[in-house]
């Protein structure tokens, strides 16, 4: 594909005929276009890229919104309805006031299939990605709020049986193409010792680091020596 060439629009016609006009209407909660202002990719066309759904949203499954009323049924909001083959985490989930971020991913795209993940942070999109099988979980030490956590979300078995332990560290490559390098970065993750607490005001922290924190909260990211992304 030429650096120059129409790929990107053949990408999205290919998107969006594969689905159908009408279902990629449908999918979204309202009327809204694809590509939004200054050109940037709406949440729907993510979406539909990963999971090949253009839903609104990045929970899981749906949530209704009003009707509590009795003044009819109130508004069905669609998310991710199943887990995806690949991920999305977004510096979003670190904005906002404390406790009450922008916006939550769901677990459908915060722990994927495959460990790869696209990162939106700040105005444009990356990707992060684990090679091998899935890392660990790290959560957040005890009586620590967990960065973007969904209110009265329990842990199951599962997730609890991928928590990482004390001396728990994995590798994960970043991909930045306006880094203005051409390789992936090597960061190494490790669990973060219980008397540094995770970082409130999401400014002191690099941008990267922060995303890195909504799915592994327990963390703190080594850069090995690699200048920081900002």
């Amino acid at each position: 594909m030429r650096p120059d060439g129409p790929g990107i629009i053949l990408l999205l016609y290919s998107l969006v005929l594969t689905r159908g006009l009408a279902m990629v209407q449908r999918d979204a909660d309202f009327p809204t276009p694809l590509i939004g202002t200054n050109g940037y990719c709406a949440q729907e066309l993510v979406n539909l890229l990963l999971v090949g759904r253009a839903h609104s949203n990045v929970f899981d499954g749906e949530k209704t919104v009003g009707g509590d009323d009795g003044c009819g049924d109130g508004a069905r909001l669609r998310g991710i309805p199943r887990k995806a083959p690949v991920g999305f985490l977004t510096l979003f989930e670190r904005q906002g006031q404390a406790g009450h971020p922008l916006l939550v991913v769901g677990k459908n795209l915060k722990k994927p299939l495959a460990p790869v993940y696209v990162v939106q942070s700040e105005s444009h999109y990356s990707c992060l990605w684990v090679e091998g099988p899935s890392p660990p979980d790290l959560s957040a030490a005890d009586g620590e709020a967990a960065v973007g956590a969904d209110d009265g979300e329990e842990e199951d078995e599962e997730e609890a049986a991928m928590e990482g332990g004390p001396d728990c560290a994995f590798d994960v490559s970043y991909f930045d193409q306006m880094a203005e390098r051409d390789e992936a970065v090597r960061l190494t993750i490790r669990r973060r010792p219980p008397s540094v607490p995770v970082p409130e005001c999401s400014t002191a922290l690099p941008p990267l680091e922060n995303v890195i924190l909504t799915r592994w909260p327990g963390g703190e990211v080594d850069w090995n020596g690699e200048e920081i992304i900002l």
